[in-house]
């Protein structure tokens, strides 16, 4: 008996253990959370995968230029050998007489070695060319899926930041007015003030309860959001470590908005050029393929006759050759299809000009943007603090019975309304950073 509670007893601290070590706290600065997102993002995975299926494909494209070797080997057994009639006269018979013969033997085996080789093939080497192309493509489009999973995490995380800030803000004035609250109604109940005062502290702290609520699930739901880009599960334990002040004097826009925008550097740009580069391929591919191929070719094999298997007479065969092909004439399928690819071309360029235009137009919309957002911020800032101010000296002056709960009611309203503009502030600010940055191909900060 002693021994199976030893027993229960181990297997419970056990349990606990385990549950224990489930449950242990992912902390995470901004910083912290950008890496571990570059390496569990499970979208960047996948990314990282289709770079190694590009560089597959280049080397998959380039064997096609590499010597082609084939081995082949045959054993038939002659199980009945095909008899045929012959005039006899011509072995000294009577005339009109046949005579049965049978050509061949048993066995006939064979064993050889092939070799082909490309010499000149325009349509191949242009292959080689646009798969060198698709992997450079690939590359861009992975730093580009990584450039915007990494804003995404940042402004998740300054949205679960300021979320968490408001709470606090929530719960102090909601511990405030309910002490307010409950003594007002003290005193209402026992005839030495306004019932009304009372009820309008009570509608007032039912509304900051319910913002309170409504805030808790919002940070609920960030919090899912961040935990899905960085790659965890949805019932981790996770901690930012970061405060906002810290965080807030990292994303300053001054050395921003002296930072050149070199075009060169923009991803979008980048990709669009590929993406002309790729149509000039296809273009070239297309014409490649009216010009002549030339292969060169050699084969080796022996081949065994005799009526024992493993008694038969060898003989040796081979052969070298050079093979020209040359286009001349598709019933115009050729013509139209070199027309097709440069109206193309023609296209491609015409997007990408497109696409230049517009990066200059967002570049001039970003940094006002960004002007805007830095401007409303510090006002916001300075709101808050007039707004807390001005609440305190009105609680005071309540609880002195110089203003009314009316009076009380709207300036907390105020200073609540002055804290949310102040945190929808904070969040433009940095998405107006976050997009300059993505615009600039900055490392994210």
């Amino acid at each position: 008996m002693k021994r199976i509670k030893v027993l229960m007893m181990a297997g419970l601290l056990m349990l606990l253990a385990t549950e224990a070590f489930s449950q242990d706290t992912l902390r995470l600065s901004l910083k912290d959370a950008k890496e571990y997102g570059q390496k569990n993002n499970k979208s960047l995975l996948n990314a990282q995968r289709d770079l190694q299926i590009a560089n597959y494909t280049v080397w998959e494209t380039a064997s096609n230029y590499m010597p082609r070797i084939d081995g082949s080997a045959s054993i038939t057994d002659n199980l009945k050998i095909a008899t045929n009639l012959l005039p006899a006269q011509m072995f000294g018979g009577a005339p009109g007489e046949y005579i049965e013969v049978q050509f061949g033997v048993t066995y006939n085996s064979s064993y050889g070695v092939s070799v082909s080789q490309a010499i000149f093939n325009g349509a191949l080497i242009v292959g080689i060319q646009t798969a060198r192309l698709y992997k450079e493509m690939a590359q861009t489009s992975y730093e580009k899926s990584e450039t915007s999973i990494m804003d995404n995490i940042v402004n998740s995380y300054f949205i679960i930041k300021v979320s968490e800030r408001f709470l606090k803000v929530l719960e102090s004035n909601l511990e405030n007015i309910t002490a307010l609250y409950n003594t007002v109604k003290a005193t209402a109940d026992a005839g030495l003030s306004e019932k009304t005062d009372a009820d309008q502290l009570f509608v007032q702290m039912s509304a900051v309860k319910n913002a309170y609520q409504s805030t808790q699930r919002s940070l609920e739901m960030a919090t899912t959001s961040l935990k899905f880009l960085l790659g965890i599960d949805s019932e981790a334990v996770l901690e930012l470590s970061d405060g906002m002040p810290e965080l807030l004097a990292s994303y300053q826009p001054e050395t921003m908005m002296g930072q050149e925008f070199v075009i060169d550097n923009n991803l979008d740009f980048q990709l669009s050029s590929m993406q002309v580069k790729l149509t000039e391929k296809q273009l070239l591919s297309k014409k490649a393929e009216v010009l002549p191929s030339l292969a060169a070719f050699f084969s080796y094999s022996q081949s065994g006759m005799g009526n024992e298997l493993f008694d038969q007479s060898w003989y040796p065969s081979s052969y070298l050759g050079l093979k020209l092909t040359v286009p001349i004439f598709a019933g115009f399928q050729r013509y139209h299809s070199i027309q097709s690819a440069k109206v193309s071309l023609e296209k491609s360029k015409t997007q990408h000009e497109m696409i230049s235009d517009q990066l200059m137009i967002q570049e001039k919309q970003m940094r006002s943007n960004l002007n805007n957002a830095f401007e409303n911020y510090m006002n916001q800032k300075e709101n808050v603090l007039v707004a807390k101010s001005i609440l305190d000296n009105m609680l005071f002056r309540y609880e002195q019975g110089l203003n009314s709960s009316m009076e009380l009611v709207q300036t907390n309203n105020n200073y609540l309304s002055a804290e949310n503009n102040l945190i929808q502030a904070e969040l433009t600010l940095i998405q107006a950073v976050q997009s300059l940055n993505v615009l600039l191909n900055n490392q994210t900060k």
